[in-house]
Formats: C-alpha cells, sequence, structure tokens
C-alpha cells in the first residue's frame, strides 16, 4: 500500500524501497555501461578483467585512513 506526501509517492513498506533502489541501481548501471560504450566507441571488449570487489576498495580505504595516510586536497 501506499500514500502520498506532499505529492510524492511513499513506500509503505521496506520491501518496496528495496525494489525501488534495485529498479533505481539497474537503471544506473545501463546508463553506466552506455557512457563507456560512448567513450570507446563500440562494443565492450569481452576479455576485459572483473572489477574490483566494492567492500575490498572500502576496507581498503578505511584502513589507509585510519593510518594517519590520508592525503588531504586543498584548493589554495
Amino acid at each position: 500500500m501506499h500514500r502520498h506526501q506532499g505529492g510524492i509517492l511513499i513506500a509503505q513498506h521496506p520491501v518496496d524501497e528495496a525494489r525501488a533502489q534495485l529498479r533505481r541501481y539497474q537503471r544506473q548501471v545501463a546508463n553506466d555501461l552506455n557512457a563507456l560504450r560512448l567513450l570507446v566507441g563500440g562494443p565492450l571488449p569481452t576479455d576485459l578483467p572483473s572489477g574490483l570487489n566494492i567492500q575490498d576498495v572500502v576496507l581498503a580505504q578505511m584502513s589507509w585512513m585510519r593510518n594517519g595516510c590520508c592525503l588531504l586536497h586543498s584548493n589554495d
């Protein structure tokens, strides 16, 4: 069941919200793949290496920041 609040459709159940998030993610992946195809000028090669596991990247960043190795960017 849904209700409207200020003109916005609000999901009543967490499952509805999860489904909406999945659809947004799938649309974003499709948009990203289309942009990448435009960038390379055609279909993507099938022999590309697999990507990094996002958990590994996040854990590495957290470890790096915890050890005080974080570089700060200055606009000066």
